[in-house]
């Protein structure tokens, strides 16, 4: 058994499974059997036995305009293939608490004030009824209702509209994520209406995505450069790709709005006001998704 098992694993596998590790004084042997522990092991852990599998993240760090990698490495530019991508939105209080968030940018469910889903009662099958409201007629998603922290009005969104990316990138076995801010939108979407336009697939090639300096004094931050496409990918890489996305897409969307993609909103503003948060939401849907009464527009 360990020798089909120590066949499937080449040269240029060893190598980047040993590449951090010291084997100096070890026969070819001895390597090809480390090789293999450390390769069984990885595979245990990517069946996701004994924990529920969460993307791990790459994070912006906008003082030095870097992207920041799960282990906490620095990098330059990323690179990577898109297996999937999703727009999100978040709304936080003055004490950081989630008050709304959506998972498609059509519908919100609000939250008390501890970041919990309002319930407003069940359906005929007992299940919750969440207290909703469309984005599209939400006050919070008008330009000019953001409130910084001094209390002042700021032409910005209270609600922050956001890109989930998961990329495959190389030294990775399973995909991470990068949250864009606000101010990188456009730039992710007009890339992403290039590709669709020209009718290219993104799991052909990486994407090269680079960061720059915006804003000036305390409200410094990093907006995304315009993407660039990268060394194009195996094929035999492309039908795993597509695999894994057709298995994990829906479970990746699921994933709630956290701190985290907060942290990568916070590029501007980012509080409202008493006021604003008095007024909220009308909208009952039902956890299958049933509307349970029509959306009002404006104020509630």
């Amino acid at each position: 058994m360990e020798t089909q098992a120590l066949a499937t694993i080449d040269a240029q596998q060893m190598e980047v499974i040993l590449k951090d590790v010291d084997t100096t004084g070890m026969t070819e042997e001895e390597k090809q059997q480390l090789a293999l522990v450390l390769y069984e092991d990885a595979k245990m852990q990517q069946s996701q036995q004994g924990f529920d599998f969460k993307p791990q993240r790459i994070k912006i760090n906008k003082d030095s305009q870097t992207f920041v990698d799960p282990l906490g490495n620095a990098l330059e530019e990323l690179r990577g293939v898109v297996v999937h991508k999703q727009k999100i939105r978040g709304m936080w209080n003055q004490d950081d608490v989630l008050i709304c968030s959506s998972l498609d940018c059509v519908t919100g469910t609000v939250r008390d004030e501890e970041g919990k889903p309002i319930v407003t009662g069940t359906d005929a099958q007992g299940n919750p009824i969440y207290k909703k409201r469309a984005c599209s007629s939400c006050p919070y998603n008008e330009w000019g209702s953001a409130i910084d922290e001094a209390g002042n009005r700021r032409k910005g969104k209270a609600c922050k509209e956001q890109r989930r990316i998961f990329m495959m990138v190389p030294g990775y076995h399973l995909p991470v994520v990068l949250t864009l801010p606000p101010t990188s939108i456009k730039v992710w979407d007009d890339y992403c209406s290039a590709l669709a336009t020209a009718g290219k697939s993104e799991l052909k090639r990486q994407v090269i995505l680079t960061l720059s300096k915006a804003g000036s004094g305390k409200e410094v931050y990093a907006v995304l450069n315009k993407p660039r496409q990268g060394d194009p990918v195996p094929p035999k890489m492309i039908l795993e790709y597509a695999n894994l996305r057709k298995k994990c897409a829906a479970l990746w969307s699921a994933e709630e709005v956290s701190r985290d993609d907060y942290d990568a909103a916070s590029d501007s503003d980012t509080v409202m006001d008493e006021q604003m948060e008095s007024a909220l939401f009308s909208k009952n849907v039902g956890s299958n998704g049933a509307s349970t009464q029509q959306v009002s527009d404006g104020w509630d």
